[in-house]
C-alpha cells in the first residue's frame, strides 16, 4: 500500500498558514511543535516558528512547518493541492482563502471535472477545489 502525505514549508509565516487552513476548512491542529521545544539546534530566527505541525483536514493530513532555507521570492506556487469537499465546504474555503493578497479563477469542466476552483492563498499555495457527487439516497 501507497501513502500520500502532503506537506508544506513556509517561509516564516505557517502559523499564518495553519490559522488560516483551519478557517478555511474546518481543520483540526493535531500537533505543533516550535524549533524552541525541539531541543534541536536551529538559527535563533527560527526559535518561536513551527518546526513541524499537522493538521486533520477532511479526511486526511496535512504536514506543515517553516523551513530554514530560501525559496524564492513570492510568485507562482510550487505546490498544490485538489480537495474534494460538500458544496458548503467549498464555498467556506473560497471565501477565506480569496483574500486581498490571493488570486482564484474557475476551471474549464471540459478539461477537469474533478476541481472547479483554483485558488492561490496568501502565502503562495495552488487549492484546487472541487464539489462531491451528491451521495444517492
Amino acid at each position: 500500500m501507497v501513502q500520500l502525505e502532503q506537506s508544506l514549508t513556509f517561509q516564516g509565516d505557517c502559523e499564518d498558514a495553519i490559522d488560516l487552513y483551519v478557517s478555511a476548512f474546518d481543520a483540526n491542529i493535531t500537533s505543533l511543535i516550535r524549533y524552541n521545544d525541539t531541543g534541536s539546534p536551529h538559527p535563533p530566527a527560527l526559535a518561536n516558528k513551527i518546526a513541524s505541525a499537522e493538521l486533520a483536514i477532511f479526511d486526511t493530513t496535512l504536514r506543515l512547518a517553516d523551513g530554514y532555507g530560501e525559496h524564492g521570492g513570492r510568485g507562482w506556487p510550487v505546490v498544490g493541492i485538489a480537495l474534494l469537499m460538500p458544496d458548503a465546504a467549498m464555498r467556506q474555503a473560497i471565501s477565506v482563502l480569496s483574500g486581498p493578497r490571493s488570486d482564484w479563477w474557475a476551471r474549464d469542466q471540459a478539461i477537469d471535472t474533478s476541481a472547479t476552483v483554483e485558488v492561490v492563498d496568501p502565502h503562495g499555495v495552488l487549492w484546487c477545489l472541487g464539489s462531491l457527487p451528491p451521495v444517492a439516497a
